[in-house]
Order: C-alpha cells, then sequence, then structure tokens
C-alpha cells in the first residue's frame, strides 16, 4: 500500500531554541522598547541561520525553533547568532542588550502538519533554561561531533534531572565570554564545503537521513559506555596480530546502490557489499567495519565526514551495482573521508559468472591505492567453488535472516536449504543454515518442532564443516548451537573460540562467545570482548544490548542502561531491550519506572513477563499474585527459566529452584542466562545455586 502524501516524515535532525533573557519584563516596563528588542533579535536570527542551512519551523513570542542538518551546523549557526547580537548590541547603545539563551540536541523528530515533534525537540527544550546568557547549552550528542572541531570551552554540568526525560542526558554549557574568542570566530564561519539549501531540499535529505538515528548513540558511544579508549581493550583471546592501523588504514563498505530498477534487486545489491566487506577483510593491517554498522547507511545519504566521524574510519568504499540479465555492472570509488575526495573509482562490466572475481579485484585495487597488501588472491570462502545459482540462493537468504524475524527466517532457512541442493559443497551455505535454524528453533518453537530444528542444524554445522574446516561461520554455528540446543558452554566456548580467532574482524562471534563467557560467570572477559567487536561494528545494536546485559549482571546499572538505551537508538523494535529496562528499574527500587518500561516491550511474551516482574514489586499483593499466576499458567511449557526468576524476585527460593530444576530438565537454553540474572543473585551463597550451576555446566572447570 502507497503512503500517503499527508503520512508524517520522521528524520533526524539538529534541533535549536533560543529566547530571550526576561523579555516579558522589558515588554511589561516598556511595550515599544519590548518590540525593538524582538526586531533586533529577528534580524539577526534570520539573517544567519540560512547560512548554515538552517530551516525555521516556527517562532512564538521571543522564541525560535529551528533545525539543521548536522550537529556541527547548529553549533556553528548558534555561534553566529549570539557574535551577530553582540555587534547589534553593541550598536543599539541606547537600548539594553539582547541577551539569547539557546539550546541544542540531535534527535529522532517526526514533521507533521508543519511542525515538529518528538523526543529530538523535547529535549532540546528542557536544555533552554539552562543556557548561559548570551551562551548555549547542548547534549553530550551534540558535543561529541564537534568537540573535536572547535576548541571552546566546553563544561559539563552533569545530567540535571528533565521534566518527562526519563533517561540521563549529559549537558555541556558555554558561557557568553567563550563565544567572544578567536577560536568561536572561526567557528561561526558556515561549511564552505556543504551547499546552503532552503525548506525543501533539507526534507529530502534529512529524510534520507535517518542514518543519523544512530548520532545519540554512536555519539556517546566512545565516551560513556566505554570508558577506556577502545583500542587500548584487547580481549582475552588467542588472535592472530592485528595492530590497529593508522586512520588511513580503516575502511568501511557502504551499501552498494540497487540500479537494477527493481526493489527486488536489493538482496543481490546487499548480498555483493557483504561479499565486499568480506574481501576486504583479506588485506593485510586494514580494520574494515562490518556489515551490521555499514547497513545503517543503506539509501541515506550522508556526508562522509559524518560517517566517518561515526564509523571511525579514514575511507569509504561506495558505489553501485545494476544487474541485467546474464550481465553486471559494478561502479565503486574509494573516497578519503578527511575532505571527501576521491582517491580511485572503476567501472567493471563482466558477465554474472565473473562476480567473484571482480569482488577480487576491487579488493585489491583498494590494497594497492592503501599501499596494503592484499592476502590471498584467491576467491574468499564466502564464495569459493559456489555454482551460480546456489550464491544467487545464499544472498536472498542472507537478505531475510538480516530481517531477523520468525516470517523472514523461515524465508532464509528455504533459500539456505535451495542453494545446498544446488550446490552440496556450498559451505557457507550449510552453515548459515545451521545458524538460522538454530535461532529459530531457540526463539519461537518448543517441544518435537524444536528438536527437529535443532537436528536439522546440527546435520548442517557438521556438513559445513567437514566440507571447510577454516570457515569460522561453520564453528560459529555449531557453538550457538551447542550452547542453544545442547546448553553445553564449555564445548560452545571452544568453538566459537575457534571462530574468532579464524575471523578476527567480526563482531559476530565474539558477540556469541561474549555471551557463553557471561554464561560461565566470566562477565569481565565478557565486557572486553564486546568492547573489542565495537572496533569492527561500532554502530551493531547487539553489542550495546549484550553490553548492557553484562553490566546488569555485575551491578553497574547506569552503565548498563546507557548502553541499552544505546542499543535502542540503533534497533528500537528489537525484542527484550525495555523488559531489560525494567529490570535495572526493579533492581534500583523503581517498580512504577519499570512497569512504564515494560510495557513499551515490543514482543509479546516479554512484555507479559516484564509486567508480571514489576507488578512483584508495585506493593499490591494480590496483583502480584495475580500476574504470577497467569504467566504461569500461560507458559509452563515455554517459560519455566522465567517463572523460576519470578519466584527469585518473590524471595521464594524453594520454588525458584523447583522451576529451575524444570527449566534444565526441559531444555530451556535460557537457564544458560542463570549467572547473569539479577534476581538469582541474591542466592548466590545458596548450596542450591552452586549444585545447579555444576549439573548444568555453568562453571568453567
Amino acid at each position: 500500500m502507497k503512503a500517503s502524501k499527508r503520512q508524517p516524515s520522521r528524520r533526524l535532525a539538529a534541533i535549536v531554541f533560543t529566547d530571550i533573557v526576561n523579555y516579558s519584563a522589558f515588554v511589561h516596563r516598556d511595550e515599544r522598547l519590548g518590540e525593538r528588542l524582538l526586531n533586533r533579535q529577528k534580524a539577526v536570527v534570520r539573517s544567519l541561520y540560512p547560512r548554515f542551512g538552517g530551516i525555521e519551523i516556527k517562532t512564538a513570542g521571543d522564541s525560535f525553533l529551528l533545525e539543521f542538518g548536522s550537529a556541527l551546523a547548529a553549533v556553528q549557526a548558534v555561534i553566529a547568532i549570539q557574535r551577530g547580537l553582540a555587534a547589534a548590541n553593541a550598536e543599539a547603545r541606547d537600548d539594553p542588550p539582547v541577551l539569547l539563551r539557546a539550546s541544542i540536541h540531535l534527535g529522532d523528530v517526526e514533521h507533521r502538519e508543519r511542525d515538529v515533534y518528538g523526543d529530538g525537540v523535547n529535549i532540546a527544550a528542557r536544555l533552554l533554561p539552562l543556557s548561559p546568557q548570551g551562551g548555549l547549552a547542548l547534549s553530550s550528542a551534540v558535543l561529541g561531533l564537534v568537540r573535536q572541531r572547535h576548541a571552546l570551552a566546553w563544561r559539563s554540568i552533569g545530567t540535571p534531572a528533565l521534566k518527562n526525560i526519563s533517561h540521563p542526558v549529559e549537558v555541556f554549557v558555554v558561557d557568553a565570554e567563550s563565544l567572544q574568542t578567536a577560536e568561536a570566530a572561526a567557528a561561526a564561519v558556515p561549511d564552505t564545503q556543504l551547499p546552503q539549501r532552503g525548506r525543501r531540499l533539507w526534507a529530502i535529505g534529512l529524510s534520507a537521513a535517518a542514518v543519523i538515528a544512530l548520532l545519540i548513540a554512536a555519539l556517546a558511544i566512545w565516551k560513556s559506555a566505554v570508558p577506556a579508549p577502545i583500542a587500548d581493550l584487547t580481549p582475552a583471546l588467542s588472535i592472530p596480530n592485528r595492530p590497529l592501523a593508522a586512520e588511513r588504514a580503516s575502511i568501511a563498505v557502504l551499501p552498494l546502490i540497487n540500479q537494477s530498477g527493481e526493489d527486488s534487486g536489493d538482496y543481490f545489491s546487499d548480498g555483493l557489499t557483504e561479499e565486499m566487506i568480506t574481501a576486504l577483510a583479506q588485506v593485510r593491517e586494514l580494520r574494515v567495519i562490518g556489515r551490521n554498522s555499514a547497513f545503517q547507511f543503506k539509501g541515506r545519504p550522508a556526508d562522509a565526514r559524518v560517517i566517518g566521524e561515526l564509523l571511525k574510519v579514514g575511507h569509504l568504499l561506495e558505489g553501485s551495482v545494476r544487474r541485467q540479465g546474464t550481465k553486471v555492472r559494478i561502479i565503486a570509488r574509494l573516497v578519503t573521508v578527511a575532505d571527501g575526495s576521491q582517491l580511485w573509482s572503476a567501472s567493471f562490466d563482466r558477465e554474472l559468472k565473473d562476480i567473484f572475481a571482480v569482488q577480487v579485484d576491487i579488493a585489491q585495487a583498494v590494497a594497492t591505492q592503501l599501499k596494503l597488501q592484499l592476502i590471498d588472491r584467491e576467491p574468499h570462502s564466502a564464495s569459493r567453488a559456489a555454482d551460480l545459482d546456489a550464491y544467487n540462493a545464499l544472498l536472498l537468504g542472507n537478505y531475510f535472516y538480516e530481517l531477523n524475524d520468525h516470517d523472514s527466517w523461515r524465508k532464509a532457512i528455504d533459500y539456505y536449504r535451495q542453494a545446498t541442493v544446488l550446490d552440496p559443497a556450498y559451505a557457507l551455505a550449510w552453515a548459515k543454515l545451521a545458524t538460522t535454524a538454530t535461532h529459530m528453533a531457540g526463539n519461537y518453537m518448543a517441544g518435537e518442532e524444536a528438536r527437529e530444528a535443532f537436528r536439522m542444524a546440527r546435520s548442517a554445522a557438521e556438513k559445513a564443516l567437514s566440507i571447510d574446516p577454516g570457515l569460522a561461520e561453520g564453528h560459529a554455528a555449531l557453538g550457538w548451537l551447542l550452547m542453544i540446543a545442547d546448553l553445553d558452554l564449555l564445548s560452545a566456548e571452544r568453538e566459537l573460540r575457534r571462530a574468532v580467532e579464524l575471523a578476527p574482524t567480526e563482531a559476530g562471534p565474539k558477540h556469541r562467545l561474549a555471551y557463553v563467557l557471561g554464561g560461565l560467570g566470566r562477565l569481565d572477559e565478557a565486557v572486553s570482548l564486546i568492547r573489542s567487536a565495537f572496533l569492527f561494528d561500532p554502530l551493531g545494536f547487539r553489542g550495546w544490548y549484550y553490553l548492557g546485559l553484562f553490566q546488569t549482571a555485575q551491578g553497574r546499572y547506569d552503565d548498563a542502561e546507557t548502553a541499552l538505551r544505546k542499543a535502542l537508538e540503533l534497533q528500537p523494535t528489537a525484542a527484550t531491550q525495555y523488559q531489560q529496562l525494567a529490570m535495572i528499574k526493579l533492581m534500583r527500587g523503581k517498580p512504577d519506572l519499570a512497569l512504564l518500561d515494560a510495557l513499551r516491550e515490543p514482543d509479546p511474551y516479554w512484555r507479559e513477563y516484564a509486567v508480571a516482574l514489576a507488578r512483584q514489586r508495585l506493593g499490591d499483593p494480590s496483583a502480584a499474585d495475580a500476574a504470577l499466576r497467569a504467566f504461569t499458567e500461560a507458559h509452563t511449557e515455554d517459560g519455566a527459566f522465567q517463572i523460576a526468576t519470578l519466584h527469585a524476585l518473590r524471595g521464594e527460593a524453594a520454588l525458584a529452584f523447583e522451576w529451575l530444576a524444570k527449566a534444565q530438565e526441559m531444555r530451556d537454553p535460557a537457564t544458560t542466562g542463570l549467572r547473569m540474572d539479577p534476581f538469582f543473585a541474591r542466592y548466590r551463597d545458596d548450596p542450591r545455586y552452586a549444585a545447579f550451576c555444576k549439573i548444568a555446566g555453568l562453571i568453567t572447570l
């Protein structure tokens, strides 16, 4: 169904509020004076914000609401406005000076009927009273982008309570005096490389720039949730020594643009992008950003410098692909992030059967430009010896797998099966089939259906490794199966560790291994490993989710909430994130806030569970009993571990351990998370807890 022309549009934007200090008092004293001051403000503001690509959303009395396409442009505009007003005040010597407060926040906004709504607007409005007179206040999300560009006297005022804003926002301010310095004068000059655009063009560009939905998360990534510099964090793993190269030796492959004339061709262009990422991983000393972070930019144009800042890379590989019949045309460009200049570009017109060779040719060209060395000019394992039709089926499977829901996973399984039928020696297809079948069984199946899916997954994983023992994806698939189906964390650790050794630049195996380490109670190792994965997947929501999970288990609730909210900003609809936030609120003794988070959980099962948890602490025993009873009756077969945690929260130790034993008997995969569950933490000195961990294999021997 086509969208209505009047449908609200959402995008991410830098929102600016301004108002005049003591304006009401001026008007009360002298209406004509108030009018002169207001006109002076309007003249300065309206003469300056367009230079920075700003849009005037509306005015109300002495207040302006402006929108900008980037945090940098917003900050530059506000500095220019404050300096412009200072100059105008100096000329109007007979009147008092116009002193503005100004605030800036970067967030998700919705345009509806010529107005703008959303957290981006709400937070910016709440920051306005915190602005110094003649200065500005901004959030840490904004400062993260501009701090390196302009050395102004930023100072933090902490995380003040903001009305109706539930999550903490660190606020920084700059005083009026600091905006009159030479550094501020340089900051007030528009970036000449950014074209000035009117309202209509910004509407087009910014609606596409939902990409910067990850800005709120990403800008604070390196500062708050990762306290030590990322480059200094190395996991306790025996992996090849791949030192972090200088900025020039880092790259992100942006999703290739599908120019085949139909949306259904996206699977092919997306697949080629993933293959290019894998191919470039064969370049020595080149740090390559993984799929999840790179695909945040699919169909969302953004300045190269913004992408480089977010992904911490020095170069981008971008381009397009056109497939017509048996022919394919790929255009590739290598871009320098620092100035957006193009280092290299080429066009490849080939037969489809030569697609694997083209990928290697592009990787070789990039390596040559960066003066690095391609490890192996043979087709990488993702494509080696693949029948072309089987490869096409694999790409379709990958496309549906990444949609990450029940129906899409079923389609992915069908396509992976098709690939293995077309090419029985296609190791990667077998590995992908194993991984997806394990996810399906662990998340959406029970009883015999789940057991059958696990049998298929085991057979597929073993087949993949029999064909290619050095395939990282095969070891990762088997490791995940060993944990989910067999609840065998020690064997899972062995396989996943091997996957990480074989693919040190991929975040996925690190995430899975980190979860296994967390299940074994080795939380410090798990956190370190997740942080190392941020080098290759800084904008992948799973890494932030797992980090929040581990930090919750460590009792670091502030850090955990920060990480989980970053995960939410990157993937707002993913299941269990609000449920985890509700658990944190309960551990902090805030059941009313826990209930609010529980009700926001998008997945029905986890919403029901989170609400039941919150009910246990809201001070209504009858409601708590009813919630427990309802959840138990509905989920005896598929929620034994969650029922155990409900009893643990209530302090009912005997029932908690009874249900824990039932969960183990039913092979409930959730039991692997016992040592990360905050509600069972109170029983860690109980002999039954240690006995269960030993029986369940949750202790490293």
